[in-house]
């Protein structure tokens, strides 16, 4: 009797089955390994992603687009003044559109400024979340980084003022020259 009380005692001593309180403390820790392998890198990547700029896209006054160098300012006006009088399909897709005028901006910039052709900058701007494509100019003056929409007005003619929420930089893709020959642009040699 004494030996089945033993090997009872035994047994209830060993705990052959996990109990609850273990299993919750296991899915507890493969929860954790988890975060840390897949969720963690996730939520840096989204982050770094929407950083890139140094201009928060939430910035949309007048006064912070306003191009603070007078002469720039005057340039960019007197180009955007060119390609309004001469706007014309240049790359043959029966459309005028952003391409025509980027294009057209770029080619005067060059032609009236050689000296700082490299201030004006084509970019393209896809955001897939809210539908934005589009081409403009990406000014630097060596001061400042300004956005500026070549199909705006004298008055206003920055991508925040025109296109408020749905215009984030952190989309934006240099195209450089390149722009010119996959668009089919013919006055470009």
């Amino acid at each position: 009797m004494e030996r089945k009380t033993k090997i009872q005692g035994y047994l209830k001593k060993r705990d052959y089955a996990p109990s609850h309180k273990n299993m919750l403390r296991g899915i507890k820790y493969i929860l954790a390994i988890f975060a840390a392998i897949c969720i963690l890198p996730m939520i840096l990547i989204l982050f770094l992603l929407h950083n890139i700029e140094d201009v928060p896209p939430y910035v949309y006054t007048k006064e912070y687009n306003t191009i603070q160098s007078k002469v720039t300012r005057e340039r960019v006006e007197h180009v955007l003044r060119l390609v309004q009088l001469n706007i014309d399909d240049y790359n043959g897709d029966h459309k005028i559109n952003c391409q025509d005028h980027t294009a057209l901006f770029k080619y005067y910039w060059d032609k009236e400024y050689p000296a700082s052709a490299q201030w004006a900058r084509p970019t393209y701007n896809y955001n897939p979340y809210n539908g934005m494509n589009h081409l403009f100019i990406t000014m630097n003056d060596g001061e400042r980084k300004y956005y500026i929409e070549t199909q705006g007005t004298l008055d206003n003619y920055s991508m925040y003022m025109i296109w408020g929420k749905k215009y984030n930089p952190a989309y934006n893709v240099d195209y450089g020259l390149r722009m010119f020959t996959l668009l089919g642009f013919k006055f470009w040699s």
